[in-house]
């Protein structure tokens, strides 16, 4: 009868195969917040062009339904891009607007963007978008 020698790992080839588990994970998991960081980005990013897409819709509709748009106060809207109805509530994008250009038929519009809206000016969190709207009076 033929034996058959036994197999095993030695502690050193476990200790070493743990050793390069451990680097490797520190590196995955070190990517985690980047990655995070990057995914709230571009989330307040496609939040902010669909705010801007409902007021230049508002914009356009007021300026073809009456006479003149009279513009609005700063407007607050929470993450999700609802307008902050509740005073108590957070808001996190603040929206003015400037009316600059007014022809007989032309109205422009820039309307700027600010999140987080507690954040101070100049600082590495502050973000600031400027959009440009054209709206043709046709009454």
């Amino acid at each position: 009868m033929k034996r058959h020698p036994i197999t095993a790992f030695s502690l050193v080839e476990v200790a070493l195969s743990l050793a390069i588990l451990a680097v490797g994970m520190t590196g995955v998991l070190a990517l985690l917040p980047v990655g995070l960081d990057s995914a709230r980005q571009v989330h307040a990013e496609t939040v902010a062009a669909q705010i801007v897409r409902t007021v230049q819709g508002e914009i356009i509709f007021s300026n073809r339904a009456s006479r003149s748009f009279l513009g609005f106060p700063p407007l607050e809207f929470d993450t999700a891009g609802k307008k902050k109805t509740d005073p108590s509530e957070r808001s996190y994008f603040r929206l003015t607007s400037q009316q600059v250009l007014s022809g007989a038929n032309l109205a422009r519009y820039f309307l700027t963007l600010n999140w987080p809206a507690d954040a101070p000016a100049g600082s590495r969190l502050a973000q600031t978008r400027t959009f440009v709207v054209d709206s043709v009076r046709d009454w």
